[in-house]
């Protein structure tokens, strides 16, 4: 065959293939694009009015999508091996996956898209850089991309994704999605809690131990002062008559549960044990919003940065949860 004929059937070869790409390529943005569309509507139905017409709507908005979206990915490689999760340590004991770390990206990117100028405390990044920024008066996002990552690496179907928005140093919006369950909780400063669009409100009847439900987490203290902090506290509630002692694993979910009324009360920060600002966050308006108390260790003002909370559906548990840790 004359080489000017394979030459020409070479280019024709290359058009073939750059228009099959072409092609492809058109129809995954297509895909990605529907995925988008029917991602952002499933989020809008999810939303109460109230929010959908609320100071923040436009957040939540986003926000709901992003959680949904991480959601989705956290419980479908939950069903996967251990080995799949790609997991490794941030302490001697303390785990990461590389699913915290693309939640975290995906959630950032669409939030930063719709919201360019608003800042963010993510989990992972902040953990890579050995740092959390401060909260100032600029909207920022606190991202929890798997609250319950030790649950996660085990297959315990006890973990959710947590979105919370602070202005002026002030939570005023929560996401929290438990794919597992899918419970969606939802709340904004000011509008009251909804967990799938039924508002949440707590009667605050529950007053005695002995018909109260608690949650406590141990977390990563491991030194024997520490330990032994922890488990006076234990002994006092025990001691105390208290119906029953939990622990599930998801600081964001313990909150939420508190908002929920399926538990009365949960606290930490007795050994130098607090929760970390995203852990806090979304739950605590969640908490809040719904008519919970929550308060410091020593009874005194909450503070997402703190070292140390009560949270309880009562004023009288709240009471008792603070003493508890004071003897």
């Amino acid at each position: 065959m004359p080489s000017s004929k394979r030459d020409v059937l070479f280019d024709m070869g290359l058009v073939a293939a750059s228009a099959s790409t072409a092609i492809a390529v058109y129809w995954s943005l297509i895909k990605l694009q529907r995925r988008y569309w029917r991602l952002k509507g499933k989020a809008k139905a999810r939303i109460p009015q109230t929010l959908l017409h609320c100071t923040w709507a436009r957040e939540i908005h986003i926000a709901t999508q992003a959680a949904l979206a991480a959601g989705a990915t956290l419980k479908k490689v939950s069903e996967q091996d251990l080995s799949a999760k790609l997991v490794s340590y941030k302490g001697e004991i303390d785990l990461v996956t590389e699913t915290d770390k693309e939640n975290e990206k995906a959630i950032v990117s669409l939030l930063s898209k719709n919201f360019p100028t608003h800042l963010f405390i993510g989990e992972e990044e902040a953990s890579a850089n050995g740092v959390i920024p401060d909260l100032t008066s600029a909207p920022t996002w606190l991202i929890d991309p798997i609250d319950g990552t030790t649950n996660f690496v085990h297959g315990c179907p006890f973990s959710c994704v947590s979105i919370a928005l602070a202005v002026d140093q002030t939570v005023v919006v929560g996401v929290v999605f438990d794919p597992f369950k899918d419970e969606l909780f939802l709340a904004a400063k000011g509008h009251g809690a909804f967990l799938n669009g039924k508002q949440l409100k707590l009667a605050g009847t529950t007053t005695d131990l002995s018909k109260a439900v608690i949650i406590q987490e141990y977390g990563y203290e491991r030194t024997d002062a520490g330990i032994k902090k922890l488990l006076q506290v234990t002994e006092r509630l025990l001691r105390g008559n208290v119906q029953a002692v939990r622990q599930f694993g998801s600081g964001v979910l313990d909150l939420a549960y508190v908002a929920a009324g399926r538990v009365d009360g949960v606290y930490c920060g007795v050994a130098g044990d607090g929760w970390k600002p995203w852990d806090y966050a979304a739950g605590s308006v969640v908490a809040v919003e719904a008519g919970a108390t929550m308060s410091d260790l020593r009874g005194e003002e909450f503070d997402v940065f703190g070292t140390s909370m009560v949270c309880a559906g009562s004023e009288a548990i709240a009471r008792k949860l603070v003493g508890a840790a004071r003897e």
